[in-house]
């Protein structure tokens, strides 16, 4: 799977436009749907996740391969809020 940066900016200002507030069920049909697929949209939240810009719970269930998001949880982080604010300028090495 190629890690799309139009895909990972469209989650980010989702959740910022959600900020605090969490993503829920209804947030991940609405991205989801965008994205074209659940499993764009795993592999992106995935990725954000590993990269710190969101918080969430994901787990991989072997049986069916494939990734299970808490929704419920997941929302954007303060890393991810500076990401989406210093674009280009963005240091992930300042905390």
């Amino acid at each position: 799977m190629d890690i799309s940066i139009f895909h990972n900016i469209t989650i980010l200002k989702y959740l910022k436009d959600a900020y605090p507030l969490m993503l829920e069920s209804e947030g991940y049909r609405v991205l989801s749907n965008q994205l074209e697929s659940e499993n764009t949209l795993d592999g992106h939240l995935l990725y954000l996740w590993e990269k710190g810009l969101i918080s969430t719970e994901m787990s991989f269930d072997q049986h069916d391969q494939q990734w299970s998001v808490s929704a419920h949880v997941t929302r954007i982080t303060a890393r991810g809020l500076d990401y989406l604010s210093e674009g280009e300028n963005f240091n992930p090495l300042v905390l």
